[in-house]
């Protein structure tokens, strides 16, 4: 496994010096690093080639024995330039998704505002029917009263009927009301006869 270590140099009886390597953290499988725990140090009289201090990577054996020991800087550079990289490719999708967010906030306001006016116009539509249903109700019972109007009229025992109606009111349940009527050259007379319920337009013979 692959550790980052630093180089620790003692020196003994005799100027004797003793090379260990302290290791700081390993490499796991996904290239991630996690830091050793506690004080970790192995024998490496390899590594007496290096300053003590310097920083070096280091292949440990199941049995802690120090293999291929080469200096950790060049390692680091690319590894601090890759974070950088990683970084900035982070923020970068956090702009990105703040972007979107904002977007699909303002998206979402539109579409309410949008909702609530298809609701006013649908409200509106509804009365409009509903006064157009009325109006067409009306006109088609001032068409039926014209057509009955219109049928009494054509009516020969229309006139006689009228008399014989206006001749049997009351004077209470009569009541005459003059108008012109440039059709027929004269006055009409229109009878109300309250004990009947009805209306009669009768038309002097000049």
């Amino acid at each position: 496994m692959l550790y980052l270590a630093t180089v620790q140099k003692q020196t003994r009886f005799f100027s004797t010096v003793k090379t260990e390597l302290k290791l700081l953290a390993c490499k796991r499988g996904d290239n991630s690093w996690s830091p050793v725990s506690g004080d970790e140090v192995i024998p490496a009289p390899e590594a007496s080639k290096f300053n003590g201090g310097v920083l070096v990577l280091v292949d440990v054996t199941a049995s802690k024995k120090a293999q291929n020991i080469r200096e950790a800087a060049p390692s680091l550079v690319k590894i601090l330039q890759n974070f950088s990289y990683l970084q900035e490719k982070w923020e970068a999708k956090e702009k990105e998704r703040d972007f979107w967010k904002e977007a699909l906030t303002h998206q979402s306001a539109e579409l309410n505002r949008r909702e609530m006016e298809l609701r006013v116009q649908q409200e509106q539509l509804t009365k409009q029917r509903q006064e157009l249903d009325k109006a067409r109700l009306e006109l088609q019972k001032l068409q039926i009263a014209l057509e009955q109007q219109k049928k009494a009229r054509s009516n020969p025992n229309y006139m006689s009927d009228a008399n014989h109606l206006t001749s049997h009111a009351s004077p209470q349940a009569q009541k005459k009301v003059v108008n012109s009527d440039p059709t027929n050259g004269g006055e009409s007379t229109l009878v109300l006869d309250k004990s009947v319920g009805i209306g009669i337009r009768r038309t002097p013979v000049r």
